[in-house]
């Protein structure tokens, strides 16, 4: 299944049971956005109605500024010009760096330090910023349930209520909200010339016997692969991304 571009938006059949935390005493007067408005999302929202207030405006907006101050990501908008959700420029703020864009479409680049962060290849500019955060084990999962919370909410738009409240993503649903301990995998890899955009791929896998859905998501050519259900990187999959030089996060 590929989503990218078109209209995603559905009207929700029932205000209730939320899709994370399974309540229907709401209130449920917001919309939930897919992935975060600040990296320009107008096309997949679940309606209101989907996901309670308490959740959207609580630890799904968490994840969602876990995911927009991930240095890639932040970078991406940054250099894009991707405004703010109040419609301003970001900037993208390193140790070492700042980046931003400017209303004449011209990214400026402010380096105080005397080290050198950029420099000139025949196939465009190199930076090479200072993380803002180490990448702990705890920032992987925080980051992996930000993605599992993107996957959840497009299996919604393609399968339906009834399938994504179903008992097999209960497990799913607690993760998302750091009720319960986990491990997994996030790949990541970049897929080419930046640009404005979002969207995923999935597709089911089989394997002993269980059957899970694996994602690619697609942020600005920025992608990173998992599955919902199973959590743990098959050998054929470290095989290939091996092959392919994705980068490989166990947590």
């Amino acid at each position: 299944m590929t989503m990218v571009g078109g209209s995603t938006q559905l009207e929700a059949l029932l205000w209730g049971p939320c899709l994370f935390c399974k309540t229907t005493e709401g209130p449920f007067s917001a919309a939930e956005h897919v992935f975060p408005e600040s990296l320009g999302n107008k096309v997949y929202i679940l309606p209101k109605g989907v996901v309670c207030d308490p959740c959207n405006h609580g630890v799904l907006a968490g994840l969602d500024a876990e995911l927009l101050g991930f240095d890639p990501v932040m970078m991406l908008r940054a250099t894009l010009g991707i405004r703010t959700k109040a419609g301003k420029l970001p900037e993208a703020k390193f140790p070492n760096l700042r980046v931003r864009r400017r209303e004449d479409g011209v990214v400026t680049i402010h380096a105080p330090g005397r080290h050198k962060v950029a420099r000139l290849r025949p196939d465009g500019l190199e930076m090479t910023p200072r993380g803002t955060k180490k990448l702990t084990v705890d920032r992987c999962r925080r980051l992996a349930r930000a993605f599992y919370k993107i996957g959840l909410e497009l299996l919604y738009l393609q399968r339906g209520q009834a399938f994504v409240l179903g008992a097999q993503f209960d497990e799913l649903r607690e993760i998302v909200r750091g009720r319960v301990p986990f491990h997994g995998y996030l790949l990541v890899a970049f897929g080419g010339d930046i640009r404005s955009q979002v969207g995923a791929r999935w597709e089911e896998m089989t394997g002993h016997g269980h059957v899970t859905t694996f994602f690619d998501v697609d942020i600005c050519s920025f992608r990173v692969m998992f599955d919902l259900e199973w959590h743990h990187l098959l050998p054929p999959m470290r095989e290939e991304a091996e092959r392919q030089g994705w980068s490989v996060l166990e947590f």
